[in-house]
């Protein structure tokens, strides 16, 4: 029988349990999937104990993502490339590390080599972004607070090139802006977001809208969208079922609205 978890802290909010018992029930699928709450400080524990139990797999929000990579016992390589894990998947007793963030950024964002991208923020999430990104774009700019993040970042986007800038320096020209910072920390620059027309895709899902979706003119992708899409990768990851994408990703949202 499948059994999945959701860790991360905190974890009570976390929509994941519904998300893939949906899906459980839509495949006719047998399975357990939970939250539980772990933080950095207890993950390491939490792990080792795991790894001597039946787990399938786990999915990894906040804190834990650079936590999974490290601890994992096998990365695939666009894992290793942002060093950054939302899904921990037990392949016959070996723990693999995957990103099916990245994967429903290749999915969600509509870019060519001629789009020009902002992405604000530096952690895990925008290592996914940027890693989604590496190779199509020639260049991104990268908004963040703290210069500790760059060799990472720079990284994770591979061939792309990054010019990093000061949030205070924010616009809304582009044609796409990825927010992966923390619910409030955009919200002083709601002014300078305002009436913008390209795609502003802020990870956020609650509060829902954002003060700056609220302003945006142009196409909204949110942290829901984020959410199933990266959850129906890891379905299929951890169940092994085939599935038409397209009508789970509409049931999928019709159960969480």
């Amino acid at each position: 029988m499948i059994r999945c978890a959701v860790l991360g802290s905190p974890i009570s909010h976390s929509l994941s349990p519904l998300l893939h018992q949906t899906a459980y029930e839509e495949l006719g699928l047998s399975g357990t999937y939970e939250a539980i709450e772990v933080d950095e400080a207890n993950f390491a524990q939490f792990f080792a104990k795991a790894k001597k139990e039946n787990w399938t797999g786990f999915s990894l929000t906040m804190p834990l993502k650079e936590q999974a990579y490290l601890h994992a016992d096998q990365a695939d390589d666009l894992v290793k490339k942002i060093t950054s894990a939302n899904t921990l998947l037990n392949v016959s007793g070996k723990w693999v590390a995957l990103s099916t963030d990245l994967l429903a950024f290749k999915s969600l964002l509509e870019v060519d080599a001629k789009s020009k991208i902002k992405i604000l923020g530096g952690g895990g999430t925008a290592r996914a972004a940027l890693g989604a990104l590496s190779g199509v774009v020639p260049e991104v700019e990268v908004f963040i607070r703290s210069k500790s993040r760059i060799p990472a970042l720079v990284q994770a986007a591979g061939k792309t090139s990054i010019i990093f800038k000061d949030l205070s320096e924010l616009d809304n020209s582009g044609d796409c802006i990825i927010s992966t910072l923390p619910k409030g920390v955009l919200d002083p620059f709601e002014s300078k977001l305002e009436n913008g027309n390209g795609t502003l895709f802020d990870v956020i899902y609650n509060p829902w809208p954002t003060r700056a979706a609220s302003v945006w003119q142009g196409r909204v992708l949110s942290g829901m969208d984020l959410l199933v899409e990266q959850a129906m990768y890891q379905i299929t990851f951890m169940t092994g079922a085939d599935f038409n994408y397209h009508l789970m990703r509409g049931r999928l949202l019709a159960a969480i609205k």
